[in-house]
């Protein structure tokens, strides 16, 4: 006698993925909207021309400044508030004060996945070495 399943579907109508693929529909169909209205035909190419200039001001804004007042305005930009890199409290400052006041090489070292694993190999290496003569557990 063969084997028959039967088809019990836990999961409800509408997945999550269904759902995205609606919400990007409708954008698509939103900008396609969008394109058609002649207000975009005048903006767009204006808009083509701005751009490139608001990425040049910006680069000569920010050229000059140290470091930490580079992260200090980048910061302020981004989510709207002055953050204390020298008491950090969120994730995102503590990621900040990391790189402004930590200068460690090994971090360099470890970002790199090749010379991480040469380093990890090493440690291991000069552990394997120091519990053949006995000396971490006698």
């Amino acid at each position: 006698m063969p084997l028959t399943f039967k088809s019990t579907n836990h999961y409800p109508k509408e997945k999550l993925n269904v759902k995205i693929d609606a919400n990007l529909f409708i954008q698509a169909k939103n900008k396609s909207v969008c394109e058609k209205s002649p207000l975009f035909s005048l903006l767009h190419p204006i808009l083509k021309l701005i751009n490139p200039l608001r990425a040049k001001l910006e680069t000569l804004r920010t050229r000059n400044l140290s470091d930490e007042e580079y992260f200090l305005y980048r910061h302020q930009k981004i989510f709207g508030y002055t953050p204390d890199f020298q008491n950090p409290k969120t994730f995102n400052e503590k990621i900040v004060h990391r790189m402004l006041f930590d200068r460690n090489p090994i971090y360099t070292a470890l970002a790199d996945k090749l010379k991480a694993r040469i380093y990890i190999a090493t440690k291991l290496q000069n552990l394997h070495s120091a519990t053949k003569g006995g000396g971490y557990w006698k």
